[in-house]
């Protein structure tokens, strides 16, 4: 398997590790129900792994979706007026500059445009199509 598709795979693992850990501390520090899509991070890592390519296709749609809320974010992080809360995993730590919330999208924007180009390259995809995946190597 090629490196690059290994560390989007493993990217969307850990994706979907964040996901479940704030779903258990919301439902048992706050006692709430926190359905979180990153939790398809789980099944997507599985199915790059195995070179199905409904989760390749489904991993893009959720890069795109993703680099679409990170355009937004970023936007809103520019016009907006008063101080952005800062939270990791529900609970608050301090109040910071909306352009902070802008700058960080920058970073993110390139992680997911390098992995959509990542899942988009020819011979990345042709694992996906061969029918035994596993002859072909790095």
């Amino acid at each position: 398997m090629p490196r690059s598709l290994r560390i989007v795979a493993m990217l969307f693992l850990l994706v979907g590790l964040h996901a479940a850990y704030v779903v258990v501390f919301q439902l048992f520090v706050r006692n709430s129900i926190n359905i979180n899509l990153g939790l398809l991070g789980f099944p997507v890592y599985f199915g790059l792994m195995r070179y199905s390519d409904r989760w390749r296709r489904i991993a893009l749609l959720a890069l795109w979706i993703s680099m679409l809320l990170c355009a937004i974010a970023f936007v809103v992080g520019l016009f907006a007026s008063g101080p952005a809360r800062l939270s990791v995993v529900g609970v608050y730590v301090r109040e910071v500059p909306p352009t902070w919330i802008s700058l960080a999208m920058i970073p993110f924007a390139f992680l997911l445009r390098w992995q959509s180009q990542v899942l988009q390259r020819a011979h990345i995809v042709a694992l996906f199509d061969a029918p035994t995946p596993h002859a072909v190597q790095d």
